[in-house]
């Protein structure tokens, strides 16, 4: 998705909740990645589940990657 896409869907002065999915990464894609991306009055924020080696005790992500990605 491009960002202007991205921008488009968001309606301005609402709450707004999209719920994203891509092929996981892995040798078989057998699985989906899903994220969400809320965005209050502007305020853009995305959330994941994963684990991670940067951050081997986490589990919940908040603005790990850009919204639309």
């Amino acid at each position: 998705m491009q960002q202007q896409e991205f921008q488009n869907m968001i309606k301005k002065y609402e709450y707004n909740f999209f719920v994203f999915t891509c092929p996981a990464i892995m040798p078989l894609n057998f699985a989906l990645h899903t994220w969400v991306v809320i965005v209050d009055h502007g305020k853009v924020d995305r959330r994941e589940l994963g684990h991670f080696r940067n951050a081997p005790l986490q589990y919940l992500h908040r603005n790990l990657l850009e919204p639309r990605w």
